[in-house]
């Protein structure tokens, strides 16, 4: 049997005018059961203008979210963040995703541009304890 070929999403986006925290939890409800039947684990954070969302899957999967990301009229300026070669990667268990919102006053928008290693240290500050666990 072939081995599927893991691969990691690491974005940031700007939410579209008028997102509220109830449509953040909608979105992850049903993006949840999609991206288990697909074999996507992680997380999404939405501080109410700024969504960064970091999952890992096949890498099919995982191509096939970035395209529809790309078309989806919630997503403004969508930036994806490039692994270097040899990163860690966190883990999610069996989340399938599940959202969280980033400690009071964390500001996501402040890692758009960052690489991708002070991006991801960045997040998991703003986030509780435990939020994200790195391998």
């Amino acid at each position: 049997m072939a081995t599927v070929s893991q691969s990691t999403l690491f974005y940031l986006s700007e939410s579209a005018s008028g997102i509220t925290w109830e449509d953040a939890v909608d979105l992850a409800r049903h993006a949840r059961s999609r991206n288990l039947a697909e074999g996507i684990t992680g997380v999404l954070v939405f501080d109410g203008t700024t969504f960064v969302q970091f999952v890992n899957g096949p890498e099919k999967a995982t191509s096939d979210l970035l395209a529809r990301l790309r078309f989806d009229p919630r997503h403004r300026l969508l930036d994806v963040f490039s692994k270097p070669p040899g990163a860690g990667l966190p883990h999610f268990d069996a989340w399938g995703l599940t959202l969280l919102q980033p400690l009071p006053g964390a500001s996501l928008a402040a890692i758009r541009g960052l690489d991708w290693s002070t991006a991801f240290a960045r997040l998991a500050a703003a986030l509780p304890e435990g939020s994200i666990m790195a391998t």
